[in-house]
């Protein structure tokens, strides 16, 4: 039977793993967690906090215990990740608890105790939304932020962190956060989410002559639509075709920015308890390349109304009421009221 750790020893002086009763143990997992928990304190000694806390948790996936969880904690404690170490100390109390590990919950309890003062917290205020903005969502590094805790103050570990607003029909907001490791108390309030301003293209109505026209029989049909009206259906092939562009740049940014955000939650840059640096990048990398998506997808819906409004222009000019093709630069009328462009 390993030695249990005693709450009055260090934690940093703790080399045996308490092995969970739950379950019979797995004997190559549990001699693989014994690996990367030995290695775990090697390092700890060294000073290599971040290779230490990750063989912990390797070890930990391995084979849950409470005394693994212990290290882990105080590895993270040591990072100056102290709002990470204060959940993994409760995490560890808890399971001890399902161990019968008396000594081993005493010390994880009395550790978050010592540390909940010196946590470094994140308030996020977010305005009354408008009543078009009921589908705005917050997020704090990536993860969406529950409406009940809008306003209130979060534990967070120190480091630079990405707060996001974002609503239905408004741009979205974003605004990056420094916090320091322990002790400070930051509060960002969510900027009023303004109209995303996309509009189709307008057109001048010119006024209908108040001059009376002598009624006419219809134009006989002309089977030659001229040089304007073909010129308007190249204008309008032209236009979808770069519709059909900023579609597909849109879908490209979107596969980039999803492969991206991706890489991120992937070897550990990213996790429940937050992203390293290289993770942080990859996030904001991922971000800056949806909105090029995002751009892109409207201006080729914007092209592409633009093609067909021009192709029913081409088509009304071909067989206008004056039997005459329309040409640019003319004002174009349809049943007394005309729509005035230049292509």
């Amino acid at each position: 039977m390993k030695p249990s750790m005693m709450a009055v020893m260090p934690i940093c002086l703790l080399v045996m793993r308490g092995l969970s009763s739950a379950a019979p143990p797995d004997p190559e997992a549990a001699g693989r967690a014994e690996r990367l928990f030995q290695d775990g304190h090697v390092l700890l000694k060294q000073g290599r906090f971040d290779e230490s806390c990750a063989s912990f948790a390797a070890s930990q996936r391995e084979e849950p215990a409470s005394g693994t969880l212990l290290a882990l904690a105080y590895c993270e404690e040591r990072a100056g990740r102290l709002t990470t170490a204060w959940q993994e100390y409760g995490r560890a109390g808890e399971l001890a608890a399902t161990e019968n590990q008396a000594d081993r919950q005493a010390a994880a309890k009395e550790r978050a105790t010592a540390l909940f003062p010196r946590l470094s917290t994140l308030t996020i205020n977010v305005p009354q939304p408008a009543p078009d903005d009921t589908h705005m969502v917050v997020r704090s590094d990536g993860r969406k932020l529950e409406r009940s805790l809008w306003g209130t103050p979060m534990p967070i570990d120190g480091g630079r962190h990405v707060v996001e607003a974002s609503a239905t029909g408004r741009k979205a907001w974003t605004f990056i956060v420094t916090v320091r490791n322990e002790g400070d108390h930051q509060t960002v309030t969510v900027a009023e989410l303004q109209p995303d301003g996309t509009s189709p293209p307008q057109f001048t109505i010119a006024a209908p002559s108040s001059e009376a026209k002598p009624a006419r029989a219809p134009a006989p049909e002309v089977r030659d639509e001229g040089r304007s009206t073909r010129t308007l259906r190249g204008v309008g092939w032209g236009l979808a075709i770069a519709s059909a562009a900023g579609f597909g740049l849109g879908t490209v940014f979107a596969i980039v920015a999803s492969s991206k955000n991706n890489q991120s939650n992937a070897n550990g840059h990213c996790d429940a308890r937050g992203c390293d640096e290289i993770g942080m990048d990859l996030r904001n990398d991922a971000l800056s390349t949806a909105r090029l998506a995002t751009v892109s997808v409207i201006a080729g819906g914007l092209l592409g109304a633009s093609s067909v409004t021009v192709f029913l222009l081409a088509d009304t000019g071909a067989t206008s009421a004056s039997g005459s093709a329309w040409s640019p630069g003319q004002p174009l009328r349809i049943s007394g009221v005309g729509l005035s462009g230049k292509f």
